[in-house]
């Protein structure tokens, strides 16, 4: 009777153990990526226009830049959302002359609106992310 129970004890021990050394890692941020694209000034100008790169990392915080068309670089931060909403503006000594950004991120591409009161120009934009980063 005692070998069977140990028999039936180890069995139960060995299929209670596992070979499974994989650790476990959460899902990071599912926004998180290197992201380039364009915006532009509602009406038809040749100024207001231009290009807009940025990363947002595992933590949904924004750094980029964007380059405004016969005008000048300016920087970005800002953040992401878990609901996808995006919110950009310029870096602290820009703050007053530069545009903001909004939008919205839905399948690997933000859309949405900016402005820049100082020069009272607004218009749309669109970012695709280009790559994930770690």
């Amino acid at each position: 009777m005692k070998n069977k129970l140990l028999i039936l004890l180890s069995i139960i021990i060995a299929s209670c153990s596992s070979d499974d050394n994989t650790p476990i890692v959460e899902d990071s941020f599912k926004y998180k990526g290197y992201y380039e694209g364009t915006f532009n000034r509602y009406g038809n100008t040749t100024t207001g226009n231009g290009t807009i790169t940025f990363i947002i990392d595992s933590e949904g915080d924004i750094e980029g830049s964007y380059n405004v068309e016969y005008l000048s670089n300016f920087s970005i931060l800002g953040t992401a959302d878990n609901s996808g909403n995006v919110y950009m503006h310029p870096t602290s000594l820009q703050i007053n002359y530069a545009a903001h950004f909004e939008g919205t991120i839905s399948n690997d591409t933000i859309t949405g609106t900016w402005e820049d009161s100082s020069r009272n120009w607004e218009g749309t934009w669109i970012a695709v992310k280009k790559y994930d980063v770690y």
